[in-house]
């Protein structure tokens, strides 16, 4: 388990009642009340966002980047999810909502299909050549992840050693970008962007 991890979910005390609901709904038990107020337990919490699905007093927040800290970045490239376009109605095309994410502030926008199809080519060949133990589990989703380093720590080695979709797709991007324009890779900010919870 890494040494540092940056959760993506923050407790608001002066908002929690103490109610349990989040406690009784964590699938690694990283919350605890005390005194009558709701603790996340760091090393425990694998940010599946339970909690905050069950939260009658929107208690926990996530923590996501706002729009003004993709200033920093000289080119900002967004990199929707599948999950991201689906919460549309079928009548609005990708074209419509890749227009509006530049409208929001992104100067480009990266299609997440040819990174999948590299990352399903390089997982069939790790299964023709793996000799190890099975099943393998997938590495796609950073929650799963984090649920076997914490809760089932004897399954690590079965984790599959290869990136994610949107990670191959964040750094194949900031590669492309900063040959065709020069600018640094640490000065272009890839954001991936998906289908957030409801508050």
């Amino acid at each position: 388990m890494p040494a540092q991890y940056h959760h993506s979910l923050r407790f608001e005390p002066d908002r929690c009642d103490g109610c349990m609901s989040c406690m009784r709904a964590c699938p690694t038990d990283a919350v605890r009340i005390r005194s009558h107020r709701a603790v996340k337990l760091a090393d425990r919490c694998i940010d599946c966002g339970e909690c905050i699905r069950v939260c009658p007093r929107v208690a926990i927040v996530p923590l996501t980047e706002q729009m003004a800290d993709l200033s920093k970045f000289d080119l900002r490239v967004a990199i929707p999810s599948p999950a991201f376009y689906a919460q549309f109605d079928a009548d609005i095309p990708p074209g419509v909502i890749a227009a509006a994410l530049k409208q929001c502030g992104f100067d480009e926008v990266e299609c997440l299909s040819m990174a999948t199809d590299e990352v399903m080519a390089a997982t069939e060949i790790y299964l023709e050549e793996h000799r190890g133990q099975y099943p393998l589990i997938s590495s796609f989703c950073p929650t799963v992840v984090r649920l076997v380093q914490v809760k089932y720590p004897e399954l690590v080695d079965q984790l599959l050693p290869i990136l994610a979709p949107r990670e191959v797709s964040a750094r194949e991007a900031k590669k492309r970008k900063s040959i065709e324009t020069g600018i640094p890779e640490e000065r272009i900010g890839a954001v991936y962007i998906t289908r957030g919870n409801r508050i």
